[in-house]
């Protein structure tokens, strides 16, 4: 998990939450017992990740070198570090210790797919999800919006505010709710929220790349500036096939290529950070726009196909598609050597004409080569 990271955004302090084991603050307290000899770490995000590593771990204790173990170095600086301990409760402590004690944990067994959250003091987030259901812990306010894609974030507000599932569930006042909005609004009651960020973009058939989505991000540069497009999937594909995209960013509505790193912004701006892709060595045929709906892997020749069914094509580097308007690769023929994101009456329609006047079948063919590269060599130097 990354470092805790503070930003300041409109004034409000925003503070990335750690997404891992669910932990209970004990302000002036102690964890007995060391852990891997009381080993501290310089952020209380790393001592965590580290914790939730192993059950013998039972919590993080932020005190000096002194009353840690052999692997207790005052990491963080000036003079404290964040120790690892193996007692899931302590006592009071004499020397302005405190401790995080390790409650519930993600089931391993679980699929899970962390998104990071940006905290906001005295700001709410908008509109209800599930009726604004609420929960007694936070980190299950969590988990529950990231399994939601529609959930925006989690408020912690009361249920005269929320919606008609919100019940008080933490103390009997107070909630950690769902709600749909992602842009933080001042709050006149008190509350804080968490907006979800840095959270994995699901796959789409066609968009063979991995993203992050991140709010209050942006990157370095835009490239194709003139090129805009009105959809999320439309853009990841598009970036699938650009090499020198490193993501995407949504300004104003529209989405747009970026290459660059991404970096904090000072305004509510979304970026796609491109990840690892997936190899896709043979081209795909889509039956709708954008590389959407049935597909059709390439991975030969085909004899035989009715090509008025598909409407976007993939083509990975290195390959070219030639479509012939008889089967058996006969008759005219036509060759791609980039994707196509949207032929909008169907690539058989470039042959429907011709087969009608020629008395043809629709059923076409399709060949699948590597590119041919030509080098031109250097004439012999005597």
């Amino acid at each position: 998990m990354k470092n805790l990271s503070v930003l300041l955004i409109l004034g409000l302090a925003i503070s990335q939450v750690y997404c891992g084991c669910a932990y209970t603050t004990g302000f002036g307290a102690f964890s007995g017992y060391c852990y891997n000899d009381c080993k501290d770490y310089a952020t209380l995000s790393e001592a965590m990740a580290a914790c939730d590593s192993s059950t013998s771990c039972g919590g993080v204790t932020f005190s000096q070198r002194q009353y840690g173990g052999g692997a207790s170095t005052n990491a963080i600086g000036n003079g404290y570090g964040y120790q690892l301990r193996a007692s899931y409760s302590g006592g009071p402590s004499t020397v302005r210790e405190t401790t995080w004690f390790k409650s519930t944990c993600p089931d391993p067994h679980t699929p899970f797919e962390p998104c990071d959250y940006a905290q906001g003091q005295g700001v709410f987030l908008a509109d209800c999800v599930q009726g604004c259901k609420d929960f007694s812990n936070l980190n299950d306010a969590l988990n529950a919006c990231r399994a939601d894609p529609s959930c925006g974030g989690v408020t912690f507000s009361r249920k005269e505010i929320g919606g008609p599932a919100a019940t008080n569930a933490f103390d009997g006042v107070w909630g950690f709710q769902l709600r749909a909005g992602s842009v933080f609004g001042v709050s006149q009651c008190g509350e804080s929220s968490y907006v979800k960020q840095k959270c994995p973009v699901s796959q789409v058939q066609g968009t063979y790349c991995n993203y992050s989505k991140q709010s209050y991000q942006n990157f370095a540069n835009l490239i194709q500036r003139d090129i805009q497009y009105t959809t999320e999937q439309s853009a990841l594909t598009a970036c699938d096939s650009t090499p020198d995209c490193t993501g995407v960013v949504l300004n104003q509505g529209s989405f747009y290529l970026a290459t660059g790193t991404s970096s904090p912004s000072t305004t509510n701006s979304v970026a796609y950070t491109k990840g690892t892709c997936n190899v896709i060595t043979y081209p795909i045929l889509f039956s709708g726009c954008n590389f959407t709906g049935s597909q059709v892997n390439l991975t030969s020749d085909l004899a035989q196909i009715d090509l008025r069914q598909y409407k976007s094509l993939y083509i990975p580097a290195g390959k070219s598609v030639r479509f012939y308007t008889k089967s058996n690769f006969k008759g005219n023929n036509n060759v791609y050597t980039t994707s196509v994101y949207c032929q909008s009456q169907s690539f058989g329609s470039v042959f429907i004409q011709k087969a009608y006047s020629q008395d043809f079948s629709f059923e076409t063919s399709i060949q699948v080569r590597d590119l041919k590269v030509n080098r031109k060599l250097k004439p012999n130097q005597n």
